[in-house]
């Protein structure tokens, strides 16, 4: 495999956070490295797909003259934070990659009391003899993007394989994309994407 080339930041510690776009010239460097080594290992069969996670357009940008692109992009996304926060399901649809969403009920994996308390989402579920997680659940996967749930409670487990067996209306799903309650909670917490969007 490649090594990382000397002197070069990790990722992790990043000039991108809340407020800032894009990466400096270092860190998109240091992204290029990585996934060059994510490529040899795909090329030597060492895995089967490669993907990133938390990046924004400037991101993926400094990837353009990769060989293999990203599978998938990991970021939070739920329901409050809009219908396409900051153009992360715009930009991942028309690249070809796969949106999976991480923290689906909430503030950064630890639940939202919009999402499991609030009207909206208990009206809907009541409408359907659902919870109100379950209509978030549902909200992400009608839109087409791959959701990530983790839980130890077995009733909870239930509920997150039950999506299946019910559909949210078109009035359901634009009072879900219009709610904007979590509206300061975005995709990446390494960098923003700026608009337009």
């Amino acid at each position: 495999m490649r090594q990382r080339t000397a002197g070069l930041p990790s990722p992790v510690v990043t000039t991108c956070s809340k407020n800032r776009t894009g990466c400096s010239a270092d860190n998109c460097a240091a992204l290029r490295e990585q996934w060059a080594a994510m490529e040899t290992a795909l090329s030597l069969g060492l895995i089967r797909a490669a993907g990133v996670s938390n990046y924004c357009k400037s991101c993926l940008e400094a990837l353009r003259e990769a060989h293999v692109k990203p599978a998938v992009n990991q970021v939070q996304l739920h329901v409050g934070m809009g219908p396409d926060p900051q153009g992360f399901v715009s930009t991942s649809r028309s690249q070809g990659m796969t949106l999976q969403a991480w923290s689906p009920l909430g503030h950064g994996g630890h639940g939202s009391g919009e999402i499991l308390h609030g009207k909206l989402t208990t009206s809907i579920g009541r409408a359907h003899n659902k919870s109100a997680a379950q209509i978030a659940l549902k909200w992400i996967l009608s839109k087409s993007i791959a959701v990530v749930t983790k839980s130890s409670n077995p009733e909870h487990l239930r509920e997150n394989l039950a999506l299946f067996d019910f559909a949210l209306s078109d009035a359901e799903m634009s009072a879900l994309d219009a709610a904007s309650f979590s509206s300061e909670d975005t995709p990446s917490f390494m960098c923003d994407d700026t608009p337009p969007y």
